[in-house]
């Protein structure tokens, strides 16, 4: 850890939020706090401020404030103990500020009073939280009892007394047909089919399927959200700068994007990086984020029609 970059970060990180209360508080505040957590690629955070007569309030978390906390983040991290879930920063009209730094309390992004009470079911995902885990390893005994784990191979159980039944090809509907058919593309749809399999078995996928579709919008988000995650470590971030501009460009023929972004991305850039926010290979990651997204939606709606048929088509009747 260099002390030097640790501290310069953190005076950047509290100077962003001093100044975005300073201009955007409606009241005399005294304190504020920001609460900020990165899991697997994700950031989840909220603002609040106090003022003389201890009122809360809320204010807009400034998006400058991701770089250095991000920086921050992998700076600070502990080998073998891998890096904090998420950090309370403190700052005070007279500029004072402090940090305080979680590496064993489950993060919630949903719930602003108690950003410490995390749980299954929640943002962060179970899914993001094991792609965390991969980029920041962990000695067994450095993980909190709660820390989700894949189950070893071959040990799943089904929950509804059903063999889970391995992944089964799904054809790309009309929608992402020709983004499919594109270089490169096939294998992300397959990532994407493949990993939407795992995370949403039958019995789950046959419920969501049977729920009227504005009822079910939270759990296909943490569905779609947990396929993203898979298929962004298995089939973007796995690869090199430049193997993410081949990824791209496809892509950015198709839809008019001006191809001079792509020959701009330095190829020796890191693609774990923290990215200065509007640099080229920010910019294209953003870009295949977009895409990666539309597929597992595309993907999660097409297993839910099939479901939907698989349950309307007349059943053989038994000895026949």
């Amino acid at each position: 850890m260099d002390v030097a970059i640790v501290e310069e970060k953190q005076k950047e990180a509290a100077l962003v939020v001093f100044r975005a209360v300073s201009r955007s508080s409606r009241v005399e505040w005294v304190r504020a706090r920001l609460f900020w957590s990165e899991v697997g690629g994700s950031i989840g955070s909220h603002l609040a401020v106090w003022d003389v007569e201890e009122t809360k309030s809320g204010v807009p978390v400034p998006d400058e404030v991701d770089g250095p906390l991000a920086l921050l983040r992998r700076e600070t991290e502990r080998p073998g103990a891998g890096a904090w879930l998420s950090a309370f920063v403190t700052v005070t009209t007279e500029g004072r500020y402090s940090f305080e730094f979680n590496y064993d309390q489950r993060p919630s992004w949903t719930n602003s009073r108690d950003p410490l009470s995390g749980g299954p079911g929640s943002a962060p995902s179970d899914e993001s939280l094991l792609a965390d885990l991969a980029r920041h390893p962990r000695r067994p005994e450095a993980l909190p009892a709660w820390y989700p784990v894949r189950p070893p191979a071959g040990d799943e159980t089904p929950t509804d007394g059903e063999p889970e039944r391995p992944t089964t090809p799904l054809a790309p509907p009309s929608s992402v047909a020709d983004l499919v058919a594109m270089p490169g593309w096939a294998d992300v749809w397959e990532s994407v089919v493949g990993h939407l399999d795992r995370v949403l078995p039958p019995h789950v996928s046959r419920q969501l399927a049977a729920t009227p579709a504005g009822e079910r919008v939270p759990e296909t988000d943490d569905v779609v959200d947990g396929v993203w995650e898979a298929v962004w470590a298995d089939q973007v971030t796995s690869l090199d700068a430049a193997g993410v501009v081949g990824l791209w460009e496809p892509w950015a023929r198709a839809t008019g994007r001006d191809l001079a972004l792509g020959a701009s991305v330095d190829p020796r850039s890191d693609v774990h990086a923290h990215l200065a926010p509007g640099s080229p290979l920010d910019l294209v990651l953003q870009d295949l984020g977009d895409v990666v997204d539309t597929l597992a939606q595309a993907a999660l709606d097409a297993r839910l029609v099939e479901r939907v048929l698989d349950a309307d088509a007349p059943r053989r009747p038994s000895g026949a």
